[in-house]
């Protein structure tokens, strides 16, 4: 579809896009979150993608073939977005393991207060 209807820099970005969500099988297992997280940050480059084409048919310009170079992992919003789920994730896993760890008291070992 897009090989016939949209225009070189639009293919660009697609062709790009697709090579880069295929590379990030290699970081796969994926939690719901990271998910989440990536297909709003696609959804985010698309949008400044569309926003990119208006403001270049209004102007005469071609900002919009740099955007093909977000789809890499140095992005920086991409980056953040993943450590921040990353994060989340690392900070329920040790609180999971300190509850399994840490001896449970009984009412009557509490201290009073």
């Amino acid at each position: 579809y897009a090989e016939e209807f949209f225009d070189a820099p639009t293919r660009r970005l697609i062709t790009t896009a697709k090579a880069f969500s295929e590379e990030l099988n290699d970081y796969a297992p994926w939690s719901s979150e990271e998910v989440k997280a990536a297909a709003f940050w696609f959804s985010n480059v698309l949008g400044e993608h569309r926003r990119a084409t208006e403001f270049d048919i209004s102007h005469g310009t071609s900002t919009r073939s740099e955007l093909s170079r977000r789809f890499c992992m140095l992005d920086l919003e991409l980056g953040g977005m993943l450590l921040k789920r990353s994060r989340g994730r690392d900070q329920v896993a040790r609180h999971a393991k300190r509850e399994l760890h840490e001896p449970q008291l009984e009412s009557s070992d509490r201290p009073s207060y």
